[in-house]
């Protein structure tokens, strides 16, 4: 694309006026300009609770359903601020009011992609860590139905495919087979459903 620059020189003709001679230069501008200022990127906006479908997601809501036994245990600890008689509506905006992450402790969680694994790989929390009006969550990890001997920091807990066990379910490999076998009843019902639509 070729653009049309001009380029002056003034001059003067006598009677006081500036005239300006212009000269129009063909330039080719069909390279970028290095020196452009790039537009900034646009990230998603991410929850401080983590989207729907997260690890951060769902051990929130766990800690949310103990409401009434964090209101009476924080009565007997002035230091905690007292919780409302009802959940705000932006309780996301208030980690002081967050639930104690003690509520969570023992849950067990995996995501859906290791039910493609033979054996039950899963996290077990053991630690909640609230920082910077976000959760950090801690646990120990079963990988193939070993169970490993460290606590570590679980990754990819923003990740929207997890899904926690009740507590009295426990992961053994019957369950793990059950479970597998589900998830396959339910993704080709889904792909029938795809399929019919189209």
């Amino acid at each position: 694309m070729h653009v049309l620059r001009s380029a002056g020189v003034s001059a003067s003709n006598g009677t006081g006026v500036t005239l300006v001679q212009c000269r129009y230069l063909a330039t080719n501008n069909s390279k970028p300009n290095p020196f452009a200022k790039k537009p900034k990127p646009t990230y998603e906006q991410v929850p401080r609770v983590g989207h729907e479908g997260s690890l951060v997601n769902l051990l929130h809501k766990v800690r949310l359903e103990h409401w009434s036994d964090e209101q009476a245990a924080r009565e007997s600890r002035p230091s905690l601020p007292k919780l409302p008689s009802d959940i705000p509506e932006d309780i996301e905006k208030q980690p002081k009011l967050w639930p104690s992450g003690k509520y969570v402790t023992g849950t067990v969680a995996y995501r859906k992609l290791w039910l493609d694994l033979d054996y039950p790989t899963y996290w077990t929390i053991v630690r909640t860590k609230d920082k910077n009006g976000s959760s950090v969550y801690y646990g120990v990890p079963t990988v193939r139905g070993i169970t490993q001997p460290n606590i570590r920091k679980i990754p990819s807990a923003r990740k929207r495919d997890w899904v926690i066990l009740p507590k009295d379910q426990l992961p053994t490999c019957e369950v793990w087979q059950s479970l597998k076998q589900s998830a396959a009843q339910t993704s080709e019902s889904t792909d029938a459903a795809e399929a019919s639509s189209q």
